[in-house]
Protein backbone atom coordinates (compact mmCIF):
# COMPACT_ATOMS: atom_id res chain seq x y z
CA UNK A 1 0.00 0.00 0.00
CA UNK A 2 1.71 3.38 -0.67
CA UNK A 3 0.86 6.67 1.10
CA UNK A 4 2.73 8.94 -1.10
CA UNK A 5 -0.67 9.97 -2.83
CA UNK A 6 -2.17 10.52 1.02
CA UNK A 7 0.72 12.57 2.39
CA UNK A 8 0.72 14.89 -0.88
CA UNK A 9 -2.67 15.80 -0.43
CA UNK A 10 -2.21 16.57 3.12
CA UNK A 11 1.32 18.39 2.13
CA UNK A 12 -0.43 20.55 -0.31
CA UNK A 13 -3.00 21.67 2.23
CA UNK A 14 -0.36 22.66 4.48
CA UNK A 15 1.82 24.39 2.03
CA UNK A 16 -0.91 26.76 -0.17
CA UNK A 17 0.02 30.50 0.05
CA UNK A 18 3.46 29.60 0.59
CA UNK A 19 6.14 30.97 -2.06
CA UNK A 20 8.41 28.42 -4.12
CA UNK A 21 11.14 29.88 -2.35
CA UNK A 22 10.18 27.87 0.26
CA UNK A 23 10.04 24.58 -1.45
CA UNK A 24 13.53 22.55 -2.81
CA UNK A 25 11.82 20.57 -5.84
CA UNK A 26 9.35 18.21 -6.56
CA UNK A 27 11.99 15.02 -6.82
CA UNK A 28 13.01 16.43 -3.50
CA UNK A 29 9.83 16.91 -1.71
CA UNK A 30 8.86 13.69 -3.10
CA UNK A 31 11.44 12.04 -2.14
CA UNK A 32 10.57 12.79 1.90
CA UNK A 33 7.44 10.88 1.47
CA UNK A 34 7.84 7.27 1.61
CA UNK A 35 5.60 3.98 3.02
CA UNK A 36 4.30 4.42 6.75
CA UNK A 37 1.88 2.80 9.29
CA UNK A 38 -1.31 3.34 10.60
CA UNK A 39 -2.66 3.69 13.98
CA UNK A 40 -5.82 2.83 14.93
CA UNK A 41 -7.87 5.06 17.85
CA UNK A 42 -10.59 3.45 19.09
CA UNK A 43 -12.24 6.65 20.28
CA UNK A 44 -16.23 6.60 21.50
CA UNK A 45 -19.58 7.14 20.58
CA UNK A 46 -18.39 10.60 19.41
CA UNK A 47 -15.96 8.67 16.49
CA UNK A 48 -12.87 7.36 16.75
CA UNK A 49 -9.40 8.01 14.09
CA UNK A 50 -6.70 6.76 12.23
CA UNK A 51 -3.41 8.63 12.86
CA UNK A 52 -0.59 7.35 9.96
CA UNK A 53 3.22 8.34 10.35
CA UNK A 54 5.59 8.01 7.91
CA UNK A 55 8.65 5.47 8.15
CA UNK A 56 10.73 8.37 9.46
CA UNK A 57 8.35 8.61 12.60
CA UNK A 58 8.83 12.26 11.82
CA UNK A 59 5.60 12.89 9.81
CA UNK A 60 2.16 12.14 12.13
CA UNK A 61 -1.15 12.71 10.47
CA UNK A 62 -3.93 12.23 13.10
CA UNK A 63 -7.67 12.00 11.85
CA UNK A 64 -5.85 10.61 8.71
CA UNK A 65 -9.49 9.72 6.87
CA UNK A 66 -11.27 12.88 8.14
CA UNK A 67 -8.69 15.12 6.49
CA UNK A 68 -9.19 14.05 3.09
CA UNK A 69 -12.41 13.66 3.05
CA UNK A 70 -13.62 16.47 4.09
CA UNK A 71 -14.45 15.77 7.72
CA UNK A 72 -16.57 12.47 7.04
CA UNK A 73 -16.39 10.40 10.30
CA UNK A 74 -15.81 6.86 10.46
CA UNK A 75 -17.99 6.25 12.98
CA UNK A 76 -18.14 5.28 16.61
CA UNK A 77 -15.27 2.95 18.02
CA UNK A 78 -13.22 1.85 15.14
CA UNK A 79 -12.29 -1.57 16.45
CA UNK A 80 -9.95 -2.88 12.91
CA UNK A 81 -8.86 -2.21 9.59
CA UNK A 82 -8.19 -5.29 6.96
CA UNK A 83 -6.94 -4.96 3.03
CA UNK A 84 -7.57 -6.42 0.07
CA UNK A 85 -5.92 -5.04 -3.36
CA UNK A 86 -6.03 -1.60 -3.89
CA UNK A 87 -9.14 -1.16 -1.01
CA UNK A 88 -8.94 -0.53 3.06
CA UNK A 89 -11.76 -1.60 5.08
CA UNK A 90 -12.00 0.59 8.54
CA UNK A 91 -14.39 -1.44 10.77
CA UNK A 92 -16.33 0.91 13.55
CA UNK A 93 -18.34 -1.77 15.80
CA UNK A 94 -19.78 1.27 17.27
CA UNK A 95 -21.84 2.39 14.39
CA UNK A 96 -22.45 -0.69 12.91
CA UNK A 97 -20.37 0.48 9.79
CA UNK A 98 -17.48 -0.31 7.49
CA UNK A 99 -15.74 2.35 5.90
CA UNK A 100 -13.83 1.31 2.44
CA UNK A 101 -11.39 3.37 1.02
CA UNK A 102 -8.98 3.66 -1.40
CA UNK A 103 -5.53 2.32 0.53
CA UNK A 104 -3.62 4.72 -2.33
CA UNK A 105 -5.39 7.93 -1.50
CA UNK A 106 -7.58 7.17 1.44
CA UNK A 107 -10.31 8.54 -0.42
CA UNK A 108 -14.35 7.00 0.61
CA UNK A 109 -15.53 4.50 -1.98
CA UNK A 110 -18.22 2.98 -0.39
CA UNK A 111 -20.02 2.11 3.38
CA UNK A 112 -21.49 -1.11 4.72
CA UNK A 113 -23.89 -0.26 6.65
CA UNK A 114 -26.25 -3.22 6.35
CA UNK A 115 -26.66 -6.51 8.64
CA UNK A 116 -23.63 -6.12 11.11
CA UNK A 117 -24.07 -6.01 14.74
CA UNK A 118 -20.79 -4.87 16.68
CA UNK A 119 -18.55 -5.67 14.15
CA UNK A 120 -15.14 -6.92 15.28
CA UNK A 121 -12.44 -8.49 12.86
CA UNK A 122 -12.87 -9.17 8.81
CA UNK A 123 -10.81 -10.02 5.53
CA UNK A 124 -11.31 -10.77 2.38
CA UNK A 125 -10.76 -13.80 0.51
CA UNK A 126 -12.06 -14.89 -3.10
CA UNK A 127 -14.65 -12.05 -3.99
CA UNK A 128 -16.04 -12.56 -0.49
CA UNK A 129 -16.09 -10.36 2.58
CA UNK A 130 -16.49 -12.11 5.75
CA UNK A 131 -16.93 -10.08 9.45
CA UNK A 132 -16.94 -11.21 12.50
CA UNK A 133 -19.70 -9.72 14.31
CA UNK A 134 -20.75 -10.07 18.60
CA UNK A 135 -23.99 -8.57 18.64
CA UNK A 136 -24.99 -8.67 22.10
CA UNK A 137 -22.71 -8.02 25.00
CA UNK A 138 -25.34 -10.08 27.32
CA UNK A 139 -24.68 -13.42 25.65
CA UNK A 140 -22.07 -15.36 23.01
CA UNK A 141 -24.67 -17.77 21.50
CA UNK A 142 -25.88 -14.76 19.09
CA UNK A 143 -22.54 -13.98 17.40
CA UNK A 144 -22.20 -14.73 13.75
CA UNK A 145 -19.50 -14.12 10.58
CA UNK A 146 -21.50 -11.94 7.90
CA UNK A 147 -20.42 -12.40 4.51
CA UNK A 148 -20.77 -9.64 1.42
CA UNK A 149 -19.44 -9.73 -2.04
CA UNK A 150 -16.12 -7.74 -2.29
CA UNK A 151 -17.54 -6.29 -5.30
CA UNK A 152 -21.03 -4.50 -5.05
CA UNK A 153 -21.14 -4.50 -1.06
CA UNK A 154 -24.19 -6.87 -0.81
CA UNK A 155 -25.05 -8.29 1.95
CA UNK A 156 -24.71 -12.46 1.02
CA UNK A 157 -25.76 -14.19 4.42
CA UNK A 158 -24.99 -14.74 7.86
CA UNK A 159 -22.84 -18.10 9.62
CA UNK A 160 -24.38 -18.25 13.10
CA UNK A 161 -21.54 -19.50 15.39
CA UNK A 162 -23.84 -20.33 18.64
CA UNK A 163 -20.45 -19.33 20.49
CA UNK A 164 -18.06 -15.81 20.32
CA UNK A 165 -16.73 -14.83 17.35
CA UNK A 166 -13.71 -12.32 17.34
CA UNK A 167 -10.50 -12.85 15.44
CA UNK A 168 -10.48 -14.06 11.79
CA UNK A 169 -7.68 -15.21 9.53
CA UNK A 170 -7.42 -17.02 6.14
CA UNK A 171 -4.90 -19.72 5.66
CA UNK A 172 -5.13 -22.18 2.65
CA UNK A 173 -8.59 -22.03 1.83
CA UNK A 174 -9.77 -21.97 5.73
CA UNK A 175 -11.85 -18.78 7.27
CA UNK A 176 -10.43 -19.36 11.01
CA UNK A 177 -12.45 -17.80 13.84
CA UNK A 178 -11.70 -17.46 17.43
CA UNK A 179 -14.51 -17.94 19.64
CA UNK A 180 -13.33 -15.88 22.33
CA UNK A 181 -13.58 -11.93 23.85
CA UNK A 182 -12.56 -10.45 27.21
CA UNK A 183 -12.10 -14.00 28.84
CA UNK A 184 -15.65 -15.81 27.85
CA UNK A 185 -15.82 -18.12 25.21
CA UNK A 186 -13.89 -21.28 24.16
CA UNK A 187 -12.73 -22.59 21.31
CA UNK A 188 -11.69 -22.25 17.46
CA UNK A 189 -14.32 -22.45 14.05
CA UNK A 190 -13.50 -22.72 10.96
CA UNK A 191 -15.43 -22.12 7.93
CA UNK A 192 -15.16 -23.68 4.29
CA UNK A 193 -15.93 -20.29 1.85
CA UNK A 194 -17.26 -22.79 -0.46
CA UNK A 195 -20.11 -23.73 1.09
CA UNK A 196 -20.19 -20.66 3.88
CA UNK A 197 -20.80 -22.98 6.51
CA UNK A 198 -18.98 -24.79 9.39
CA UNK A 199 -16.50 -27.51 8.58
CA UNK A 200 -15.04 -28.04 12.07
CA UNK A 201 -14.77 -26.90 15.43
CA UNK A 202 -11.27 -27.42 18.10
CA UNK A 203 -11.94 -27.34 21.54
CA UNK A 204 -9.84 -24.84 23.52
CA UNK A 205 -9.03 -24.64 27.36
CA UNK A 206 -9.41 -21.01 28.00
CA UNK A 207 -11.07 -18.05 25.99
CA UNK A 208 -9.19 -17.62 22.73
CA UNK A 209 -7.56 -14.01 23.46
CA UNK A 210 -5.29 -13.53 19.69
CA UNK A 211 -4.16 -16.55 16.98
CA UNK A 212 -1.69 -16.57 14.59
CA UNK A 213 -0.60 -18.87 11.94
CA UNK A 214 2.79 -20.20 10.80
CA UNK A 215 3.59 -23.42 8.69
CA UNK A 216 0.46 -25.02 8.79
CA UNK A 217 0.30 -24.31 12.96
CA UNK A 218 -1.99 -22.19 14.44
CA UNK A 219 -1.05 -20.60 17.23
CA UNK A 220 -3.69 -19.78 19.76
CA UNK A 221 -3.05 -17.35 23.12
CA UNK A 222 -5.77 -18.65 25.55
CA UNK A 223 -6.61 -16.55 28.56
CA UNK A 224 -9.06 -15.46 30.94
CA UNK A 225 -9.39 -13.22 34.20
CA UNK A 226 -8.36 -16.25 36.82
CA UNK A 227 -6.45 -19.11 35.44
CA UNK A 228 -2.83 -19.32 33.82
CA UNK A 229 -2.59 -18.66 30.32
CA UNK A 230 -1.73 -21.31 28.07
CA UNK A 231 -0.40 -20.99 24.75
CA UNK A 232 -2.17 -23.85 22.50
CA UNK A 233 -0.96 -24.97 19.06
CA UNK A 234 -3.52 -26.92 16.40
CA UNK A 235 -1.95 -28.84 13.09
CA UNK A 236 -4.64 -26.87 10.45
CA UNK A 237 -3.98 -30.18 8.45
CA UNK A 238 -5.91 -32.50 11.01
CA UNK A 239 -7.45 -29.32 12.92
CA UNK A 240 -5.90 -31.28 16.40
CA UNK A 241 -4.17 -29.83 19.23
CA UNK A 242 -0.60 -30.95 19.22
CA UNK A 243 0.77 -28.88 22.19
CA UNK A 244 -0.49 -27.09 25.06
CA UNK A 245 1.86 -24.64 26.99
CA UNK A 246 0.91 -23.69 30.66
CA UNK A 247 2.37 -20.92 31.76
CA UNK A 248 3.11 -19.89 35.26
CA UNK A 249 0.41 -18.93 37.61
CA UNK A 250 1.26 -14.93 37.84
CA UNK A 251 0.62 -14.67 34.28
CA UNK A 252 -3.08 -14.24 33.70
CA UNK A 253 -4.90 -12.56 31.15
CA UNK A 254 -1.93 -12.64 28.78
CA UNK A 255 -2.79 -10.99 25.33
CA UNK A 256 -1.54 -9.83 21.93
CA UNK A 257 -0.17 -12.89 20.47
CA UNK A 258 2.44 -11.90 17.42
CA UNK A 259 4.93 -14.77 16.04
CA UNK A 260 7.83 -12.41 14.20
CA UNK A 261 11.04 -13.84 13.16
CA UNK A 262 10.82 -17.45 14.71
CA UNK A 263 9.91 -15.83 18.11
CA UNK A 264 5.88 -15.26 19.57
CA UNK A 265 5.26 -12.02 21.64
CA UNK A 266 3.03 -11.76 24.25
CA UNK A 267 1.36 -8.86 26.46
CA UNK A 268 0.95 -9.12 30.22
CA UNK A 269 -0.31 -5.49 31.64
CA UNK A 270 2.70 -3.36 30.41
CA UNK A 271 5.20 -6.25 30.04
CA UNK A 272 6.61 -7.49 26.78
CA UNK A 273 7.61 -10.90 26.37
CA UNK A 274 9.46 -12.99 23.89
CA UNK A 275 10.17 -16.73 23.69
CA UNK A 276 11.66 -19.07 20.50
CA UNK A 277 8.91 -20.94 18.47
CA UNK A 278 10.50 -24.06 19.43
CA UNK A 279 10.20 -23.37 23.44
CA UNK A 280 7.77 -26.25 25.33
CA UNK A 281 7.76 -23.61 28.28
CA UNK A 282 7.11 -20.02 29.50
CA UNK A 283 8.65 -18.10 32.69
CA UNK A 284 7.98 -14.98 34.17
CA UNK A 285 10.85 -13.01 32.74
CA UNK A 286 9.76 -10.45 30.26
CA UNK A 287 11.62 -8.80 27.40
CA UNK A 288 11.10 -5.24 28.88
CA UNK A 289 8.23 -3.18 30.47
CA UNK A 290 7.27 -0.61 28.41
CA UNK A 291 6.26 3.09 29.42
CA UNK A 292 2.50 2.28 28.66
CA UNK A 293 0.15 3.30 31.63
CA UNK A 294 -2.36 0.92 29.45
CA UNK A 295 -0.99 -1.27 26.84
CA UNK A 296 -3.81 -1.31 24.87
CA UNK A 297 -2.31 -2.41 21.47
CA UNK A 298 0.67 -4.19 19.96
CA UNK A 299 2.55 -5.50 16.78
CA UNK A 300 5.96 -6.44 16.37
CA UNK A 301 7.09 -5.47 12.61
CA UNK A 302 10.66 -5.41 10.94
CA UNK A 303 12.31 -5.99 13.76
CA UNK A 304 10.80 -2.96 15.99
CA UNK A 305 7.85 -3.53 18.54
CA UNK A 306 5.02 -0.74 18.63
CA UNK A 307 3.12 -0.24 21.95
CA UNK A 308 -0.36 1.53 21.67
CA UNK A 309 -1.09 3.17 25.18
CA UNK A 310 -4.56 4.20 25.62
CA UNK A 311 -3.39 6.02 28.90
CA UNK A 312 -6.29 7.00 30.73
CA UNK A 313 -9.12 6.34 28.01
CA UNK A 314 -9.83 10.16 28.13
CA UNK A 315 -6.50 11.57 27.22
CA UNK A 316 -4.84 11.53 23.83
CA UNK A 317 -2.85 8.56 23.30
CA UNK A 318 0.51 7.58 23.17
CA UNK A 319 2.59 5.07 20.56
CA UNK A 320 6.35 3.44 21.51
CA UNK A 321 8.61 2.29 19.70
CA UNK A 322 11.17 -0.03 20.28
CA UNK A 323 14.24 -1.84 18.86
CA UNK A 324 13.95 -5.57 19.39
CA UNK A 325 15.94 -6.12 22.12
CA UNK A 326 13.25 -3.14 23.98
CA UNK A 327 15.48 -0.30 24.23
CA UNK A 328 12.98 2.92 23.11
CA UNK A 329 13.47 4.59 20.06
CA UNK A 330 10.43 7.03 19.28
CA UNK A 331 7.58 8.42 20.71
CA UNK A 332 4.27 9.49 18.96
CA UNK A 333 1.38 11.59 20.14
CA UNK A 334 -1.54 9.72 18.46
CA UNK A 335 -5.98 10.07 19.22
CA UNK A 336 -7.72 9.12 21.50
CA UNK A 337 -7.38 5.10 23.06
CA UNK A 338 -5.15 3.59 20.59
CA UNK A 339 -5.95 0.04 20.13
CA UNK A 340 -3.94 -1.04 17.11
CA UNK A 341 -1.51 -1.30 14.00
CA UNK A 342 -2.35 -1.41 10.61
CA UNK A 343 1.05 -1.91 8.72
CA UNK A 344 1.34 -1.10 4.88
CA UNK A 345 3.84 -2.28 1.96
Amino acid sequence: MKFKNVLWILAGALFVGCSDSNNESDDDSDSLFDDGFIVINEGNMSGGTLSFVDNTFTVTTNDLYGSINGGDGLGAYVQSVFEAGERAFVVSNGSNVITVVNENDFTLIDKIDTNLAVPRYGLVYGNRIYVTNQDSFLTTTDDYVAVFDATTYGHITNIALNTAAERIIEENGKIIVSNGAFGVGTGITIIDPATNTISAQVATPLAPNTIEEENGILYVLCSNYESASQLVKINLSTNAITETITFPETLINCSNLTLENGSFYFTKDSKVYRFPLTATAVTDSPLFTSQAQVLYGFAVEDNQIYVADAKDYQSAGAVYIYSANGTLAHTLAVGLIPNGFFFVD
